[in-house]
């Protein structure tokens, strides 16, 4: 049965219990701190038009302003230190900034109507460009145009430099169309269709630069709304995503796994500290977001995060869609592959692979012999496609113990680690490239310089037994090196030039030797039968890491004759050593050697 994957995740036995409800002088500070990011990112927007106006003394005025509100926020719940009061006037005088430097296109559309709002406009008042909501790259949100001249005005940052889509659902009686102004208040993309038509506009966006789209009406309905979405995000495999929402906004991900496998998509406490969010993850096929995969609010009935776990083709784009339950989101979010889906990576045989962004891909690598290992990334197919890439080798498949990481190798782009490796013990190979795009790369592993494995005999004369009948009580000793044996050995290994009438018994006796006992009796066991070209033979498929049959050094069979006048045999080790002596088939000396070849013992035995 497959593990859950929240059972193997990194701390997936520490979940937090469920948080109590915020209290509501908790809440009054989160809203302030809110309300304080908006307006601090709106003095920037403010501070360089100022600069390109070259009106200096506005500049001076918002910077002084600034200064003295954040001197006083240093600590946000005394409330007697006047920061509420200050941010009031804080947001007054960008207000009157605004009217100042707002370009004569801006304020065209900012003209607004004093009205009835829909009480499920939760974004109001976002009337001009100084009041804009914030939104992010992915965000997908429902909004009414709820009076007569109603507009609406958000705002987000682009991250980089990239196509964006902003597109607008509207009511089927409704003629809504959308506007994407820039930080000048120049109009950089519209869409003007017809009643109920969805509105689409896509321009290119400067990294770091800020865009408000504004949606507008020709009439409007208080009981329909409308949707507007923006570009997806990537969520990158194995890369936490810190997300901050306003209660109501939802944020979207496209997600696109490399490999096919099952993938765990999960939330926990923003940048992995603080405290719970309630939060809801659903995933989705489609950008539509119509066919629902799976979805989930509380992943346990310890936590209010979410976890989301599914089966995923490799190549197919997903959508994830974010958001909480009547309360702002402030959580990390990320997807990762289970340890059970991670591809193999074997030696010598390099995978060709394609990376999706900065998403990690992780493979796992079993090595099959001990040694030194290289992996290193070089061109896809072996053409000459130049990637910058990076490799992490890690001990555990949860990629919390690392041992080793390269990005350039030398003055190459690619990268390379060597490692000694041990035997049946697994490496987590993580690899990924600085691209915003699909990138595509080989990887490799491979012995550096490898071992071919051998096999050597540890007896070099093997004796008839003293009875003189053609058995053999002796046996043989077969070492390996640079290889492992495979578990059985009961098949696979043949004595060449084994005199007729004689078998073998193989037994294992560790990874690296196996001992051979002859069966049966010699057919001839006369002196002039004596054999001195016997050796072993081992199937490949026995010995793991070897491509060819191994061969062992030569050994002798020694037949003795039983004369009347006696007769007498030496045997010797394979350094060509004495080490037993035998007279009419009984041994009567043995002699031991130390390491040096030096006499250990001398023994006379009958």
């Amino acid at each position: 049965m497959l593990q859950p994957i929240s059972a193997i995740a990194e701390g997936s036995s520490k979940l937090i219990k469920k948080a109590l409800p915020m209290a509501a002088e908790d809440r009054s500070i989160q809203q302030f701190d809110h309300e304080l990011v908006r307006y601090q990112n709106e003095w920037d927007l403010l501070m360089k038009l100022s600069v390109k106006n070259k009106d200096h003394e506005v500049a001076k005025k918002l910077n002084r302003d600034r200064n003295e509100l954040f001197a006083r926020m240093k600590d946000k719940r005394a409330a007697e230190n006047g920061a509420h009061e200050l941010l009031e006037k804080y947001k007054a005088e960008l207000k009157v900034a605004r009217e100042q430097l707002t370009p004569p296109t801006v304020k065209a559309l900012a003209v607004k109507s004093v009205a009835t709002r829909s009480l499920a406009d939760h974004y109001e008042p976002n009337d001009d460009i100084s009041q804009a909501s914030p939104v992010s790259i992915g965000n997908s949100l429902t909004s009414y145009l709820s009076y007569a001249d109603d507009q609406d005005f958000y705002m987000f940052e682009a991250k980089k430099i990239s196509a964006i889509t902003v597109s607008l659902q509207v009511p089927a009686a409704m003629d809504y169309d959308i506007y994407v102004l820039d930080e000048l208040g120049e109009v950089v993309a519209s869409s003007a269709n017809g009643t109920g038509e969805e509105e689409i506009c896509t321009f290119q966006a400067t990294a770091g630069s800020r865009y408000y789209p504004v949606v507008y009406g020709f009439g409007f309905t208080a009981d329909e709304s409308y949707q507007l979405r923006l570009a997806e995000d990537q969520l990158y495999l194995f890369q936490p995503y810190d997300v901050s929402l306003l209660e109501g906004v939802e944020q979207v991900f496209q997600l696109t796994p490399t490999t096919d496998g099952i993938y765990r998509i999960y939330t926990r406490p923003y940048g992995d500290v603080g405290p719970e969010n309630d939060t809801v993850i659903e995933l989705y096929s489609d950008s539509g977001l119509t066919n629902l995969l799976a979805n989930n609010d509380d992943a346990s009935d310890l936590t209010r995060f979410s976890e989301v776990t599914q089966f995923l083709v490799g190549g197919q784009p997903y959508y994830v869609k974010l958001g909480a339950f009547g309360e702002n989101v402030h959580a990390r979010i990320q997807a990762d592959l289970d340890p059970l889906s991670y591809p193999e990576l074997t030696t010598n045989k390099p995978l060709d692979v394609t990376l999706e962004g900065v998403s990690r891909n992780v493979y796992k690598f079993t090595p099959q012999v001990s040694g030194n290992v290289k992996f290193s990334t070089g061109p896809f197919g072996g053409g000459d496609m130049v990637v910058d890439t990076v490799l992490e080798l890690y001990a555990d498949e949860n990629l919390s113990n690392q041992l080793a990481t390269n990005d350039d190798n030398g003055e190459s782009l690619f990268s390379e680690i060597q490692m000694n490796v041990t035997a049946g013990e697994p490496v987590y190979v993580v690899l990924w490239a600085y691209s915003d795009d699909f990138s595509f790369v080989r990887l490799s592993a491979s012995l550096d310089s490898p071992a071919i494995p051998t096999i050597t005999v540890d007896t070099s004369v093997i004796q008839e037994s003293s009875i003189n009948d053609g058995t053999i009580t002796a046996t043989q000793i077969v070492t390996l090196t640079n290889g492992t044996f495979v578990q059985n050995m009961s098949t696979g290994v043949s004595v060449n030039n084994l005199p007729p009438g004689l078998g073998i018994q193989v037994t294992r006796v560790s990874n690296t030797q196996i001992l051979i006992a002859f069966t049966g009796k010699a057919t001839n066991h006369a002196n002039v039968n004596d054999v001195s070209n016997a050796t072993v033979t081992i199937n490949p498929a026995k010995v793991v890491g070897a491509t060819a049959s191994l061969v062992s050094n030569p050994f002798q069979f020694d037949f003795i004759d039983k004369a009347s006048n006696g007769s007498s045999q030496y045997i010797y080790n394979n350094r060509n050593q004495l080490t037993h002596i035998y007279e009419n088939g009984s041994l009567i000396i043995e002699i031991t050697y130390d390491e040096n070849g030096n006499v250990l013992t001398k023994t006379r035995v009958n």
